[in-house]
């Protein structure tokens, strides 16, 4: 009987530390796919930040030739006229 305690013991021992190096895989994956989430937040924050300059200064271009058109329409109108 004792001999049969031991060795469901050592199976104890042994799924223990299975499971103990299998959680600690697990928790190495959770960090290292947290840190590429984190990276990926990151790089489409810039993006974000990026596209919305590249949208404020076409903007700005769209103002500024819809005036040299207003412009040129005006010196068109007063050279015809």
């Amino acid at each position: 009987m004792e001999s049969e305690w031991i060795c469901l013991t050592d199976e104890l021992r042994v799924d223990l530390e299975f499971y103990r190096q299998h959680a600690e895989r697990v928790e190495l994956e959770l960090r290292s796919e947290k840190k590429c989430t984190a990276e990926l937040d990151d790089a489409l924050s810039r993006a974000v930040i990026g596209h919305s300059k590249m949208v404020e200064h076409y903007a700005d271009l769209q103002e500024k030739y819809n005036d040299l058109v207003a412009k040129h329409d005006a010196m068109m109108e007063g050279i015809g006229g």
